[in-house]
């Protein structure tokens, strides 16, 4: 995992080995934003794909220490790996500033293979 802090946003940049599990790509995605979600309010969401690959998008409000804070959320799957983006802050706005948009939007997979399509194992894994 890789953090960083910007403007008072902290970045985070996780990655998890999942070769040789067997995957449900749309569940393990919803299982993912669930478990950012799990205090809080999904505001905004969007599926999406990167590099060919189920993603998803979202804007989540949570609490943490008792105070609001919000979550940009991307997750995705590539090359049997899950990797989340994640920008946080106590000022939703901030998320919305120029530098942290271009962070999160700047998220590019390389040398990645499309994952098996949303909802179906990849296959010649078993």
């Amino acid at each position: 995992m890789y953090m960083a802090r910007v403007k008072g946003v902290t970045l985070v940049l996780g990655e998890t080995d999942l070769k040789g599990e067997r995957l449900n790509y749309n569940a393990e995605l919803e299982n993912s934003l669930r478990g950012v979600a799990e205090n809080g309010t999904v505001l905004k969401r969007e599926n999406v794909q990167i590099g060919g690959n189920p993603a998803i998008n979202a804007r989540i409000k949570v609490k943490e220490k008792g105070k609001d804070s919000f979550v940009q959320f991307v997750v995705v799957f590539a090359n049997e790996e899950q990797f989340q983006l994640q920008a946080r802050s106590g000022n939703e706005k901030a998320l919305d500033s120029p530098d942290i948009q271009h962070f999160v939007n700047s998220f590019k997979l390389v040398h990645a293979t499309p994952s098996a399509p949303v909802g179906k194992p990849a296959a010649g894994k078993y």
